[in-house]
C-alpha cells in the first residue's frame, strides 16, 4: 500500500468526519466505524477529487464501504500501488 496516499486519505477523512487519524485504518467502515452520513461522504468525495486530481463517478461512490475501497479506487486512477 502506498503510505503517502493512505496518509492523505486518512487526513481528509479525519478533517471531514471529525475522527482521530489514529482510529482510521484501511478496514474502517465509513458509516459503521467512522459515522459518515451521505452529506459528509459527498464532501469527502469532493475533497478526494481535488486532492488527487481525479473524477469519481456517482455510481462508484455507492461502492465505497470502507477506507480500503476508496484507496483501491485512487490507486487504480493514479497508477499507484
Amino acid at each position: 500500500m502506498n503510505e503517502l496516499i493512505f496518509s492523505k486519505v486518512r487526513n481528509l477523512i479525519s478533517s471531514q468526519l471529525g475522527v482521530e487519524e489514529a482510529e482510521i485504518t484501511p478496514k474502517s467502515h465509513l458509516q459503521e466505524d467512522l459515522n459518515a452520513d451521505p452529506l459528509s461522504i459527498a464532501d469527502l468525495i469532493v475533497s478526494l477529487e481535488t486532492e488527487f486530481n481525479i473524477k469519481i463517478p456517482k455510481e462508484q461512490i455507492g461502492k465505497f464501504s470502507t477506507v480500503e475501497d476508496i484507496l483501491n479506487f485512487i490507486f487504480d486512477q493514479t497508477g499507484e500501488i
